[in-house]
């Protein structure tokens, strides 16, 4: 009897399923015993998912000569799982991996591919060839950032998820199915017309999530445009609306096909900060806001207490939405500062909340969260120090972030920022919050030789601020 065969079948695709995607990891895993070397030998679905990117940050050529072994002994049946991130200025290698998979196209399920900086090989016989995926269910293709971009061409009837970046599509409208589930194009047309997108909602009745996204749109739409939203119903199974275009078109969007309905997630991406004719439509049938959310200066987020989020993005790198401005408007005319929860801001803007605070301060007695953003780079000579302090009579906890999208190396909170930011908070005198990092591992000390540990147990100790409980253990 193999080795293998002691594991009941059930378990023993679990683990296979849990073992890591990438082709180096997973030629090590068939390494490390004679066990793991006959299960890998004699189990095709060991090897029908696979990742051409792990400890790298694209495909090595090593990994590339793999993969036609990888490909035949995942026998004739498996669907295969495939990821790839082709790496910049490789020559025409990479490509040969496309070629590789061509023979294959009626038994992937998933085909995700991430292409360098600049396409430098033929991709057209995998993607551009009319191809047959019947098995298709997922596609993801992320095009170069410069010059070329591939073209697509290709069948797949049973695609649920559609996401693709700068690619050069010849027959997207084949591709818009109606079971579509998830559809996310950007930089797909030169121009994101009204019909397209009415196109989409039509065509696609059980798209849950729409992504239209850094497009422009024809600047020449009027009234009578909108009315090709008439149809109902339009879109029902939808619930997340992310789209780029023209204020005054996203308005004409949502009020032509969208005023009957309230979203549970809808983003707009535009090139202005006109907060006071976006807002309006986007909170039509929200309930009061419980979440606000201004980590990037770039981007507001604000959640209703049913959960409905809804957010306001520059398109425009140059832009960005004035502190101030934002919360007195959302204070104003949605009482944000009355029934706020949960607050998640830059330590870099503490000056400016401090004094708008002084005017539209949190008015909830009991259940807020500060989450503040401390950024490394603010170690820097040039980046001033708050001094003004804000009062918060409700506070309950103050979590300390880092940016979602940072270097592991920078992904760390100085115990002596959090005594500054904690110094900058006036509780009432017989009020107790506590104190969250998330992950104690994250902890720093400007003095290296220091237990960042023991030294945020110290800052805390005989405070009114408690280590919350999970950081605690």
């Amino acid at each position: 009897m193999s080795s293998d065969a002691l594991l009941v079948p059930d378990l023993l695709r679990e683990i296979i399923l849990r073992l890591p995607l990438a082709l180096d990891q997973k030629f090590a895993v068939a390494q490390v015993s004679r066990f793991w070397r006959d299960i890998a030998l004699g189990s095709p679905l060991f090897w029908s998912s696979f990742s051409g990117a792990a400890s790298y940050p694209s495909i090595s050529k090593l990994d590339c000569l793999r993969i036609p072994l990888v490909l035949e002994r995942s026998g004739l049946s498996a669907p295969l799982q495939i990821h790839l991130v082709l790496p910049p200025n490789a020559g025409e290698w990479p490509g040969e991996i496309l070629t590789a998979l061509v023979p294959y196209a009626s038994r992937i399920e998933t085909l995700d591919v991430e292409f360098g900086l600049r396409l430098e090989f033929d991709a057209s016989a995998l993607l551009a060839s009319n191809l047959s995926f019947p098995a298709l269910r997922t596609l993801r293709l992320i095009g170069p950032e410069y010059a070329l971009k591939p073209n697509l061409s290709l069948k797949a009837p049973r695609l649920r998820t559609l996401d693709i970046e700068r690619i050069c599509t010849i027959n997207v409208d084949a591709l818009l199915l109606p079971d579509l589930e998830v559809i996310r194009l950007s930089h797909v047309w030169t121009r994101l017309s009204i019909e397209i997108l009415s196109h989409i909602f039509v065509q696609c009745p059980k798209a849950r999530r729409v992504v239209l996204h850094g497009v422009e749109s024809s600047p020449q739409n009027t009234d009578n445009n909108f009315q090709v939203f008439i149809y109902r119903p339009l879109a029902p199974a939808l619930r997340e609306l992310e789209l780029g275009m023209e204020t005054e078109d996203f308005v004409g969007v949502l009020k032509a096909g969208f005023s009957d309905r309230v979203l549970h997630k809808i983003t707009v991406c535009t090139y202005n900060n006109e907060i006071d004719t976006l807002a309006p439509v986007l909170l039509s049938g929200c309930s009061p806001l419980v979440l606000f959310d201004f980590l990037d200066y770039t981007k507001i987020e604000v959640c209703d207490d049913h959960g409905r989020t809804r957010s306001m993005e520059y398109s425009n790198e140059d832009g960005w939405f004035g502190v101030q401005n934002v919360w007195e408007y959302f204070s104003v005319h949605y009482d944000l500062h009355k029934t706020v929860r949960e607050m998640r801001i830059r330590f870099a803007y503490w000056e400016d909340y401090a004094e708008v605070f002084e005017s539209y301060a949190p008015q909830l007695q009991d259940g807020i969260t500060l989450a503040v953003e401390v950024v490394w780079v603010d170690e820097s000579e040039d980046f001033s120090a708050p001094s003004s302090k804000i009062i918060i009579p409700g506070l309950s906890k103050v979590e300390f972030c880092t940016p979602a999208h940072t270097w592991e190396e920078m992904n760390i909170v100085l115990v002596e920022r959090i005594g500054e930011v904690l110094a900058l908070i006036e509780l009432p005198t017989v009020r107790t919050a506590k104190v969250c990092v998330g992950n104690v591992k994250k902890l720093r000390t400007r003095k290296p030789e220091q237990d960042p540990v023991l030294a945020f147990h110290q800052l805390l100790s005989g405070t009114c601020w408690n280590i919350c409980s999970h950081c605690d253990n």
